[in-house]
């Protein structure tokens, strides 16, 4: 069976009243599941073999600081574990890169001229437990050619040392954010009640996330694939799903109580996991 153009209806487990309701919004307690799992159960593989950070051979390089919301040399923190953003411009009007009069440091525009993607992953690594995000547009010195120069040409390294890379798979452009971080809600699964006599099973319409970050206007741009391979651990917003894949393992958890409560789902996954996975793993 081809898995990759495969969909599913899936009944699912009763639920409590707690979860009668499907959220719109992002289970963030899931995501950190997902990444304290990698955490302790690959600390020996690629997933976490962060010996070194770009800062030390790397000029100039920055990143921003979630929480003042400004952008610092990463030489002056301490504990420099970043997260790096990977997303398609596209025709974005939003105000490009400004540097400090004094200091000559680049600075963050107000979040009113920053686009919907920026302020969404922004507030995305504050909720999964980081304070520092690398984005190309702000943290790269446009005005130091040499500087300017190397960082470029150590792309791979900057991707492949961040702890995380936030992927956003949805839309066509900067504005369109990260669905179910914001103002811009997920996309609901189709679902119902199949009743029979005075039985009522509900059910799920189940469509792998890998068709949807495939398919995206994302993954139609060279650089931005590239950027994903370099990565050591990714985490992949569409309108749909969020993806959690390291270096070992890939998350189908992406319905978050739904897909938990799917019967079957978990005797399916280990035949779909390896057509449906979207990045190639790499050897530790």
């Amino acid at each position: 069976m081809d898995w990759k153009d495969t969909h599913l209806i899936l009944p699912v487990q009763a639920y409590d009243d707690r979860h009668s309701e499907i959220s719109d919004t992002i289970d963030w307690e899931l995501i950190k599941e997902w990444l304290d799992m990698c955490q302790e159960g690959h600390d020996d593989g690629y997933c976490n073999d962060l010996a070194t950070t770009p800062r030390e051979d790397i000029p100039n390089f920055c990143v921003i600081d979630c929480e003042t919301e400004m952008i610092i040399p990463a030489a002056e923190i301490s504990h420099p574990d970043y997260v790096t953003l990977s997303y398609v411009w596209g025709a974005s009007t939003t105000s490009p890169q400004v540097l400090d009069a004094i200091t000559s440091l680049p600075v963050l525009p107000d979040s009113n001229q920053r686009p919907n993607v920026v302020n969404d992953a922004m507030k995305a690594v504050q909720r999964i437990g980081y304070r520092y995000l690398w984005v190309d547009r702000y943290c790269i010195p446009q005005s130091d050619h040499d500087a300017k120069s190397i960082q470029i040409k150590n792309m791979g390294r900057i991707y492949s040392m961040s702890v995380l890379t936030i992927i956003a798979a949805a839309g066509n452009d900067a504005e369109y954010g990260l669905p179910g971080v914001r103002s811009r809600p997920t996309v609901q699964p189709l679902w119902t009640t199949v009743r029979r006599g005075n039985s009522a099973i509900p059910v799920i319409y189940f469509e792998p996330p890998h068709q949807d970050i495939l398919g995206s206007t994302w993954n139609s741009r060279g650089w931005t694939y590239q950027e994903a391979l370099l990565s050591r651990k990714r985490l992949v917003f569409t309108d749909r799903h969020v993806y959690f894949q390291c270096e070992s393992i890939q998350s189908i958890r992406t319905l978050g109580y739904w897909a938990d409560k799917a019967i079957g789902l978990e005797k399916l996954y280990p035949y779909m996991a390896k057509e449906c996975e979207v990045f190639p793993y790499r050897m530790s």
